[in-house]
């Protein structure tokens, strides 16, 4: 793991925002280090083929999602809490003090690179952040392989389709 003091980034946060705790300076640049990251796009790499046909996040709504990504994501969040949480051990950190740290500076710090690291942080632990990143690399893997997943049809629809003889209207194709 590079030190703090070799990281360029970090001793930019260090220089601009004198009130950055040092354990979330450490954070940033273990966080951002590829041997924190690169667990993760293994498990991504790994895990994407059940997301394989699903629309991205802005279309998430329109698919069903499966109880088999739930899973995924809870596995997610297991294998970064414990990654994280190994590396506050290392240094020596309760993680109650940590996360204390991490809110003093969202709330007080202006600085962009530290106000992204918090950002991405939370956004660590959110489905729908995990969802997003987990189409994308089912992408990878050949998004054309399914057809992309819609919400049931209703009752409802599937009777307005209906011409009154039982067979389908002639709307076009589905």
């Amino acid at each position: 793991m590079p030190s703090l003091e070799d990281d360029e980034d970090a001793k930019a946060v260090k220089q601009d925002d004198g009130d950055i705790p040092p354990i979330v300076q450490k954070a940033i640049t273990y966080c951002w280090s590829n041997g924190f990251l690169d667990v993760f796009r293994k498990y991504f790499r790994d895990n994407a083929e059940p997301f394989i046909g699903y629309p991205p996040k802005r279309d998430m709504e329109s698919a069903e999602h499966t109880l088999e990504h739930w899973d995924l994501f809870q596995t997610y969040l297991k294998l970064y809490e414990d990654t994280l949480n190994e590396w506050l051990e290392r240094e020596g950190v309760e993680n109650a003090q940590f996360y204390k740290d991490v809110q003093h500076v969202q709330d007080t710090t202006t600085d962009p690179k530290v106000q992204e690291f918090v950002y991405c942080l939370l956004a660590s632990c959110d489905y729908d952040s995990f969802y997003s990143v987990m189409v994308r690399e089912a992408m990878k893997l050949g998004a054309s392989s399914k057809p992309i997943l819609r919400a049931p049809e209703t009752a409802e629809a599937k009777n307005a389709d209906d011409d009154g003889s039982g067979a389908k209207g002639d709307k076009g194709s589905k």
